[in-house]
């Protein structure tokens, strides 16, 4: 692995780039080689971490930003290249530490890229009780524009930033926590241009089907208006159903 002069991952049909700001590292946009195309996003943390205290059963919420750490960036592969980021050394206390790794690797021939998060964690303190990865926070597609969730065989929603708030789409929380084991087929969320006919599509690779969230948020920046998609995984022993 070497130190990548620029954040890009980049095959003959897509390119996509990353941005650091603060620490952290975030998607900034993945184009489409073959018309042009790209999807566009801003600043999102990388990854969220959530620790129960083993004590008072309390539970923080962390991110790339919370404590200082040490961020270092590798690239390695030949037609298959992958992005390493690795967060070291995260101080919670004294006695309490971890590391994360977020890879994202791309082959030749690929219009996918494969995502991995790993946890390290040495904290006799906290246990992981959630760990939410990728987040991104993509921003809103001109015209005719759909959001795909995984829920009662499939739920499309149109114009999805701007549905309103009553609607099933903030609601999703409420149903992601028995998203588990035998009682869906899949885990995705998609985001279409049906002006473009472009589809962002992201899929978890879980054989197990363990419990997930798909906690979604809308975002307000200096571009307009964003959707902030994430994935919540759910660790097997954290007693949730």
């Amino acid at each position: 692995p070497t130190q990548p002069s620029a954040l890009l991952l980049e095959n003959n049909r897509i390119k996509i780039k990353f941005a650091e700001a603060q620490n952290n590292i975030y998607l900034d946009f993945i184009q489409n080689l073959e018309n042009g195309f790209s999807f566009r996003f801003d600043n999102a943390p990388a990854w969220k971490l959530t620790l129960k205290n083993r004590l008072t059963g309390a539970k923080q919420e962390i991110t790339p930003a919370t404590f200082p750490s040490t961020l270092t960036k590798t690239i390695s592969g030949g037609g298959s290249k992958t992005l390493r980021f690795l967060w070291d050394d995260i101080r919670l206390n004294a006695t309490n530490f971890l590391d994360v790794i977020l890879t994202v690797a791309l082959s030749q021939n690929d219009r996918t890229a494969r995502w991995k998060i790993e946890a390290v964690p040495n904290t006799p303190d906290f246990s992981l009780f959630g760990v939410v990865s990728p987040v991104i926070s993509v921003r809103e597609l001109a015209g005719d524009d759909f959001l795909l969730l995984p829920f009662y065989g499939g739920v499309m929603v149109h114009d999805p930033i701007n549905a309103p708030a009553a609607s099933l789409l903030y609601k999703m929380h409420e149903f992601g926590v028995d998203y588990g084991p035998g009682r869906f087929g899949v885990q995705l969320l998609a985001y279409w241009s049906r002006t473009d006919q472009e589809l962002l599509y992201l899929a978890t690779n879980d054989s197990q089907g363990y419990v997930k969230r798909y906690p979604l948020e809308t975002q307000t920046t200096a571009a307009g208006k964003n959707l902030v998609l994430q994935f919540e995984h759910i660790p097997i022993n954290n007693n949730v159903p």
